[in-house]
C-alpha cells in the first residue's frame, strides 16, 4: 500500500498538463434570485465585459446578480440560448407562448439579440398591443415584428381603448388615433 509521502513524490515527477487553447471553457457565475448558475462564459462575455474586468462572476462567492429576472424566466432563456442554434437543423423548440414571452423579455433585459430575434420568430400571433408594449418597455430587435404590430393596429376596426392607449403611450396612441379620424 502506498504511503501519502510516496504519492507526493510521484506527483512531483508527473508532467503538468497543458491547458487547451480551444476547448477549455472558462465559466461565469450568475445569480438569479437565490440561485447561482455556473455557465460557459463565452455566451456572456460581451454582455458582462465590465463586470468580468472587475472579477465579478468568476466564482461562487462573487456572482453577477441579475435583478428583475425570475428563475423560471432565466431557465427558459438558457434553454433557448443553448438549444436555439439547433433550429438550424429544423428542430423546432417546443415552448409555450408564455415561455417564448419569457425568453423575449430576458433577451431584451440582457441584450441578447440572437435570442431576441429567435423569440420573435416563434411569436407571430402575439396581439399588436402586447408587441408594441414590449417594444416600448424593452429593446425588441426585430423591427418587422414591431412594424407588423403597428400595421395590425391601424387596420383593425375599433379604435384603441383607454386601457390600450395607456399601455402603449402617447406616441403610438397618437399614430393609431390619426387612423380613425
Amino acid at each position: 500500500m502506498d504511503s501519502p509521502s510516496s504519492k507526493t513524490i510521484v506527483a512531483e515527477y508527473l508532467p503538468t498538463p497543458k491547458i487547451s487553447d480551444t476547448c477549455y471553457q472558462h465559466m461565469i457565475m450568475l445569480k438569479v434570485e437565490d440561485v447561482i448558475f455556473r455557465l460557459p462564459r463565452f455566451a456572456f462575455e460581451e454582455r458582462f465585459k465590465e463586470e468580468l474586468s472587475r472579477s465579478e462572476g468568476l466564482g461562487d462567492l462573487n456572482p453577477i446578480t441579475l435583478e428583475g429576472i425570475s428563475i423560471d424566466e432565466f431557465n427558459v432563456f438558457l434553454h433557448v440560448l443553448y438549444l436555439g442554434p439547433s433550429t438550424m437543423f429544423d428542430k423546432k423548440l417546443e415552448l409555450t407562448k408564455e415561455e417564448w414571452m419569457m425568453a423575449l423579455r430576458v433577451s431584451c433585459v440582457l441584450k441578447f439579440k440572437s435570442v431576441n430575434k429567435l423569440a420573435t420568430k416563434y411569436l407571430p400571433d402575439v396581439d399588436p398591443i402586447t408587441r408594441l408594449s414590449f417594444y416600448k418597455e424593452y429593446d425588441v430587435v426585430d423591427e418587422e415584428w414591431v412594424r407588423e404590430a403597428l400595421l395590425q393596429l391601424v387596420q383593425r376596426e375599433s379604435p384603441l381603448s383607454e386601457e390600450e392607449a395607456k399601455c402603449l403611450g402617447m406616441r403610438v396612441a397618437y399614430i393609431s388615433w390619426g387612423h380613425y379620424r
